[in-house]
């Protein structure tokens, strides 16, 4: 098995356990704290957010985001179909995964995670879940879309490697 071959390997998965990841939360984990009281549903996700970074997350995380982009120029001197697939597959997760991340979601969870819970008055809490809730939702379905997109273009590249 040769070194390309082993990394896109692994971008692959990388890449389809994040898709999975967000395409759980659009699909159950949201529309269940949906359903939480405002306090509760915060503390929630102040506990969820917290938990999320760990080194399982961080190695799928960074690791389709780093390996995306090694696969892709791989496979630009040998086969142009699979370099173009990656390419867009690498520009999905950069910008839709990462980018939005980066630029949207941690900065809301930043915003959650300052509010003392334990001394917030009801109507602070309010306005917190107003402000984080459907914004946080949006910016995961995009999230969603763009992983899943990449995992789709990573496994046509695979179909695509003759």
């Amino acid at each position: 098995m040769k070194f390309q071959d082993i990394t896109l390997i692994l971008t692959g998965i990388t890449t389809a356990l994040m898709a999975g990841l967000f395409f759980s939360y659009s699909v159950s984990v949201n529309l269940g704290l949906g359903k939480l009281a405002d306090k509760e549903y915060l503390q929630a996700m102040q506990s969820i957010n917290r938990e999320i970074l760990n080194p399982i997350f961080f190695v799928c995380f960074f690791g389709a985001l780093i390996s995306l982009p090694i696969a892709t120029f791989q496979q630009y001197y040998h086969n142009q179909t699979m370099f173009l697939l990656l390419l867009l597959a690498s520009l999905f997760y950069i910008i839709g995964v990462f980018g939005i991340t980066s630029a949207f979601n941690v900065p809301l969870n930043n915003k959650l995670d300052l509010l003392d819970l334990t001394k917030a008055s009801n109507i602070s809490v309010k306005q917190m879940r107003n402000s984080f809730e459907k914004p946080w939702n949006n910016w995961n379905t995009i999230r969603t879309f763009s992983a899943v997109m990449s995992a789709t273009l990573i496994i046509i590249a695979c179909v695509c490697r003759k």
